[in-house]
Order: C-alpha cells, then sequence, then structure tokens
C-alpha cells in the first residue's frame, strides 16, 4: 500500500484522473481493511505527510465533486475516504491537521447534509457522525464550527428517525453518536452557553429525560450525564438558567436513575436479647427477617454511569435536593405545597448510597474514585435536609445498624482475621466489622487526605457542625485533625 512499486504516484496533489481516481480509492479500501482492527497503527514514516496531502486534496476538488456525491450510483468512493480519515486520526499529528481544517469540516458536511434515508445509506450517516466526532476529539479549534453546524449535523438523522428505516441498534447507535457531539459542542464555557441558547430543545429531544427507554443504552445516558455536568458547571453562577436546567423531567430522570442504581430495600434489624447463663450476662443476636431488593451489584453494575450520575447530583441546587431524596409526587412538586425540608427522607435511597459505599470500601484500590463522590453526595444532601441529618445521626449512634445490618456479602468481603464475627452478625463492642459507626471512625484518620476529609465532614454536618457534638461523638484522637483544619480546635468546651 503506497509503497515504492504501487503505480500510483502520492505527489500532495489532487488525483482527478479517473484510472488513478479509482485506484487511490481502491488502495484506501484495502488499507482500512487491513489496520481496521489492529491495535497498532501502521508507520507511514515521511511518506503519510504526502498522503494525507493527495487524499485530502483529492476530496476537496471540484472535479471530484460528483465522483464523492452519495446521490450518485456508487457511493463506495466516498465511504472509502471517510473510513481512511477516521483511520489516521487514531494518532493525530501535524500531518493530519489537513484532516481537521474548517474547509474539510464544511464538504464533508455538504455530502453529508444531501444522502437520504434509504436504509443502505445508513453506514454511511454512522461513519460521517463518527468523523465528525474524531474531528472535534482531536482538534479543539473545530469545535466552534461544530456548534454553528450543530443543527445541520443533527436535522438528517432527526429525520431518519421519524422515517422508521432504522432497526434497535441503529436507533441506539444515532442517539450515541448525536449525544456524544452534543458533548463536545458544550464542553468549552462560551461554546456551552452559545450551543444551549441556540439548541436547547433540539438536545432535550435527544435526552429524553422524560423517557429515557428510548436510550437503550447505558452509554447513551452516560452522554447524557456528561453533557449535564458541563451545563451546570457554566451555568453555575446563574440562578435562574440552573433552575431551568434542573426541572421537572430532570430531576426525575436524576432521581430514577439513582434508585436503579443505588436503592436498596433490603435493610436487616437485628434483634439484641440479654439472658442470664450460670450467673453470667450474655448476648444473644437475632436477625429479623425482611423482604430484599437490593439493585447493586459491583461485578455487574456500570460504574462508569454511578460516577457520572453523581457528578451531576453535585450541582443540583441546594433548594432542590429534596426532589432527589425525599418521597415526593410529581403533583406536590408542581404545587410546591410542602417544603422539602418537611418531605419524608426516602430511606432506601440513603441507605444505597451507603451500601454501595461498603460494598466497594473492600476495593479500594480499585474503586477509589467513586468513594469521595458518594461520600460527597450525602454531605450535600445533608446540608440541604436537616431531617435527613437527624435520620443519619440517629441511624450511625444506633446499635442496631451495623455493617451486617446491611448485607453479609459485605462482611464476607472484610479481610479475613475480621470474618470470624461474620456468624455473630458483627459485634457491638467496636471491632471492626460491626457497628457502621465504628467502621465510619477507623476512617476518620485514613492514610488518604480527600478520603478521611470526606468522612470528617460527613459526620460533622451530621452533628450539626456542632464541634463539641462531633467530639462526643468520635472522640478527640478522631476528630482533632478536622476540626484543626476548620479553625475550630479549641473553640468549643
Amino acid at each position: 500500500m503506497f509503497d515504492d512499486n504501487s503505480s500510483l504516484a502520492v505527489t500532495g496533489e489532487a488525483i482527478t484522473d479517473p484510472t488513478q481516481f479509482q485506484q487511490l480509492i481502491s488502495q484506501l479500501s484495502q488499507f482500512y481493511s487491513q489496520f481496521e482492527n489492529e491495535s497498532q497503527f501502521p508507520q507511514l514514516g515521511q511518506q503519510k505527510s504526502l498522503i494525507m496531502q493527495t487524499v485530502t486534496q483529492t476530496f476537496l476538488s471540484d472535479e471530484n465533486k460528483q465522483k464523492f456525491s452519495p446521490s450518485s450510483s456508487d457511493s463506495s468512493a466516498l465511504l472509502s475516504v471517510v473510513t481512511f480519515l477516521r483511520l489516521m486520526l487514531r494518532e493525530f499529528d501535524s500531518n493530519t491537521l489537513c484532516i481537521t481544517s474548517e474547509p474539510m469540516f464544511q464538504r464533508i458536511l455538504e455530502l453529508y447534509k444531501v444522502i437520504d434515508d434509504q436504509k443502505k445509506s445508513n453506514l454511511l450517516k454512522f461513519e460521517i457522525l463518527k468523523l465528525f466526532i474524531n474531528i472535534v476529539h482531536v482538534n479543539s479549534r473545530s469545535r466552534p464550527v461544530l456548534v454553528d453546524t450543530l443543527s445541520e449535523i443533527i436535522d438528517p438523522v432527526r429525520s431518519l428517525l421519524q422515517s422508521g428505516n432504522v432497526d434497535q441498534q441503529e436507533r441506539e447507535t444515532i442517539y450515541f453518536l448525536v449525544n456524544r457531539l452534543v458533548f463536545y459542542a458544550l464542553f468549552a464555557s462560551e461554546d456551552c452557553l452559545k450551543t444551549w441558547e441556540q439548541y436547547s430543545e433540539l438536545i432535550r429531544s435527544f435526552w429524553c429525560l422524560d423517557d429515557t427507554s428510548r436510550l437503550i443504552s447505558s452509554r447513551n445516558i452516560v452522554e447524557v450525564l456528561k453533557s449535564l455536568y458541563n451545563l451546570s458547571v457554566h451555568h453555575e453562577q446563574d440562578e435562574q438558567k440552573t433552575a431551568d436546567l434542573f426541572n421537572l423531567d430532570c430531576l426525575r430522570f436524576l432521581r430514577n436513575l439513582l434508585k436503579s442504581h443505588v436503592e436498596w430495600t433490603s435493610y436487616k434489624k437485628i434483634d439484641v436479647q440479654l439472658f442470664e447463663d450460670n450467673g453470667r450476662i450474655r448476648i444473644q443476636l437475632k436477625e429479623l427477617p425482611v423482604a430484599q431488593f437490593d439493585t447493586f451489584d459491583k461485578n455487574t453494575s456500570d460504574l462508569t454511569l454511578v460516577k457520572h450520575c453523581f457528578q451531576v447530583l453535585m450541582m443540583v441546587p441546594n433548594s432542590l435536593m429534596g426532589h432527589i431524596v425525599c418521597q415526593v409526587s410529581d403533583n406536590e412538586v408542581q404545587q410546591e405545597a410542602v417544603p422539602q425540608t418537611e418531605l419524608p427522607i426516602d430511606i432506601n435511597i440513603v441507605y444505597g448510597v451507603l451500601r454501595v459505599f461498603f460494598a466497594l470500601l473492600d476495593q479500594e484500590s480499585e474503586f477509589a474514585w467513586l468513594h469521595t463522590p458518594l461520600l460527597t453526595f450525602l454531605i450535600k444532601a445533608c446540608k440541604a435536609l436537616p431531617n435527613l441529618r437527624y435520620e443519619l445521626f440517629n441511624g450511625i449512634n444506633s446499635q442496631d445498624w451495623s455493617i451486617r445490618s446491611f448485607d453479609m456479602a459485605l462482611v464476607d468481603a472484610l479481610p479475613a482475621k475480621k470474618r470470624k464475627y461474620k456468624k455473630r452478625f458483627g459485634k457491638l463492642n467496636g471491632i471492626p466489622g460491626g457497628l457502621v459507626k465504628d467502621n465510619l471512625e477507623r476512617l476518620m484518620t485514613h492514610y488518604q487526605y480527600n478520603f478521611k476529609s470526606a468522612v470528617c465532614q460527613l459526620l460533622f454536618t451530621v452533628c450539626e457542625e456542632d464541634q463539641n457534638e462531633y467530639t462526643l461523638q468520635f472522640g478527640v484522637g478522631n476528630t482533632i485533625g478536622y476540626l484543626s483544619e476548620m479553625g475550630l480546635f479549641g473553640m468549643g468546651q
């Protein structure tokens, strides 16, 4: 391919001769099929620059415009060039800058818009959409062009969806490609504000927040969450725009997403009974049966989706946090008849977040990136909702709220030296693996700063940010570091 034995002259100039043009297209197809699934990219050396110039100039040449037209009887020439360009963008360097230039972007867009809605043309549409994504991914300077032409890119695939000439897999692909393009259009602050101002309704139509089943796959939901996060960051200083972003559909979407991934209703109560045996007082622990419903499994759950979900939840205004963690109906939200501070806490969500936290704690090195977001979400919710602070304070200090209360699997996951307590459902005297409070106390002196800081902040918030209560509940040794950082040590009695 493109070697000295080839009869095709690669000079960096456009190829317009019909015979040589067909030979170029044939070689591009062979090159793509050879390296499409290869992990290592071919070394083209100094010839790469000439190859790229030849292909792009041939593609931009007005003499070849009709040859690349998708409306012609044979659109294989356009497909060959598009797939070749995508392949070359795997390794972006100065030689491939010509691919991401504005003239190339506009020429590709010009051809893309005239592709018909016939099913046989779907592959070509998808490949061009992927090429747009590749271009804006490797070259941020092309993103303003994307912003200006976003509607022109999305309209043809929206028309394709409405035509019905797509199967379920193709529908999923369309949603993914469009939402990935939207993510790049919303990435930079200036681009984000301009894009949302012009295309907010169009973008929301592809987010499907009112019916996420249309998104089909979790990778589409991840793209929606990434775009939501970009918008919330860039609109953080504007309360009105933030409120418009987190409307009723968005809040319901986030709540349902949270429930579907971390909701947990298998909270097990333990009946503690004292009895006398030969003059000695003994403790008998008995687990009370309850129905189990657990939506989280660390082996099968999409933890990337969970991470992005919590990133967006961090950006929800405190005034709206009750719609995420409280039991609230749509009528109550719309009428705003009940203040969120008076709504009952959906304890299954709160327990679910803690359950996920403890479930991942035994594999700390693998999931360290998810621990802090879980705790930060609880901190934010506690700051917004006094009733949640009260619920967690009572739960953490309850003598029957043990690790075993959450799940036997959590006890099984503890280090071997602690497993001997699992048959007794966790010790109640401070042994690690017992009370939730004991486990949180151990984490207050964790070696990783961000992690222990998040644990301390959660417990401090639960204690109504009262340094005296905080020290009383968790001890001077555990609390002195955090209080000193906050400038509060020594201020209490």
